[in-house]
């Protein structure tokens, strides 16, 4: 279900971790090109704030090399939005030039304008899971224009922390009518380590 790795290799193909035998995930399973460690941090932290826009081609090349036939053969990959006022500040939205760079890859179809926060959210670094859904509670929607009815998705993100962020856009990408949603992120936090800083605070 979350595809995180267990710590011990004796256990069953279909054991589940104590957070799926409590609520399972919206989503329909993550690819992840590398876990979060020293070198991936400082390349996502150097395309998000170092204007490093280039590494966003190797990086989504990576998250390719991952997915071998597990999206089926027509999916349509989807970005996590920035919240316009960021993106006017940043700009360009990190996840959505991975997912380019995932989409040439792979020949896959692109929505980079699928998703949209509506409302903007303060910096989600340093907050626990549960602070972290309650600011993107509403934050997210799905544009009316999005072609995602009975696709398989597959949301694109640089890094995956608690999930919350996700879980949004899955929730938006599902009430669209999206059949499948599969996230896909450069690096992976595990479970046992903190929430990484990966934003800048914002007043």
């Amino acid at each position: 279900m979350c595809q995180h790795p267990f710590g011990s290799d004796h256990l069953a193909g279909e054991a589940l971790c104590a957070r799926c035998l409590v609520e399972s995930p919206r989503h329909d399973g993550i690819v992840a090109a590398t876990i979060y460690g020293d070198v991936s941090r400082a390349m996502i932290l150097a395309l998000k704030h170092g204007g490093r826009i280039a590494l966003a081609g190797p990086m989504g090349r990576a998250l390719a090399a991952r997915f071998a036939d597990r999206a089926g053969q027509d999916p349509v990959i989807v970005p996590v939005p920035l919240h316009r006022w960021r993106l006017w500040k940043r700009g360009y939205n990190q996840s959505a030039l991975i997912a380019r760079s995932l989409a040439r890859a792979r020949r896959w179809q692109i929505e980079p304008q699928a998703l949209r926060r509506i409302r903007r959210t303060p910096s989600l670094g340093g907050m626990n899971p549960g602070q972290r859904r309650k600011a993107l509670a509403g934050a997210i929607e799905i544009d009316a224009r999005a072609k995602v009815k009975g696709r398989t998705v597959v949301l694109v993100d640089d890094v995956l922390t608690s999930g919350a962020t996700s879980d949004a856009c899955v929730r938006a990408l599902k009430s669209a009518g999206a059949s499948k949603v599969i996230v896909a992120c450069y690096a992976r936090v595990p479970f046992a380590d903190p929430v990484p800083q990966t934003e800048t605070p914002e007043a």
